[in-house]
């Protein structure tokens, strides 16, 4: 009986947690408000990959403008 209790605890754990992913993932559930936050999140996230996409390609100019002068 208590090994019976203790699965269906964690199935109805298991089932809050699923759903929040879920929310977390879909846009729709931006009524609930959780996701919104989530969202944003990964806006500035892909902003900084751009800051860090940026760094090399400059480093990379940097480092062919003085060979292009020393061709020169």
């Amino acid at each position: 009986e208590q090994l019976s209790q203790r699965r269906d605890a964690l199935r109805a754990e298991v089932s809050d947690l699923e759903p929040r992913t879920d929310q977390s993932l879909a846009p729709p559930s931006r009524d609930e408000g959780e996701p919104a936050p989530i969202e944003e999140l990964p806006a500035p996230s892909s902003a900084s990959d751009d800051d860090t996409a940026d760094l090399p390609s400059t480093e990379l100019d940097v480092v062919d403008e003085p060979t292009v002068e020393e061709e020169q």
